[in-house]
């Protein structure tokens, strides 16, 4: 993680079907709990709930894609090369921008 802490809900983060809509055509609805006890998400569709219970798991890759992007960048050998990197380190720092906005 980055210098700072995460503020984010320990995990494992998990999906669990907690039911259904009911009636003629149910729907599966899906919740996320953190830490075993924490609601993170409720009401949610499974690809949703799956995604979100992800999110801890997805972030540490991205923060390692970043670290490897930076190193790469520098140690390239074309300037296309280096462009590259550069635009990916851009677009991982954005994403974990994104995820850690609450932080």
């Amino acid at each position: 993680m980055n210098e700072k802490q995460s503020k984010a809900t320990p995990g494992p983060w998990v999906a669990e079907c907690v039911g259904d809509t009911g009636g003629e055509n149910p729907v599966e609805v899906w919740e996320v709990i953190a830490g075993g006890y924490v609601r993170v998400a409720e009401g949610l569709p499974a690809a949703d709930a799956h995604l979100i219970a992800a999110a801890p798991d997805l972030r540490d890759v991205a923060e390692q894609a970043l670290a490897a992007f930076s190193y790469l960048k520098v140690a390239a050998k074309t300037q296309f090369d280096r462009d590259e990197f550069a635009r990916r380190e851009i677009a991982a720092r954005a994403a974990i921008t994104k995820a850690t906005q609450g932080d």
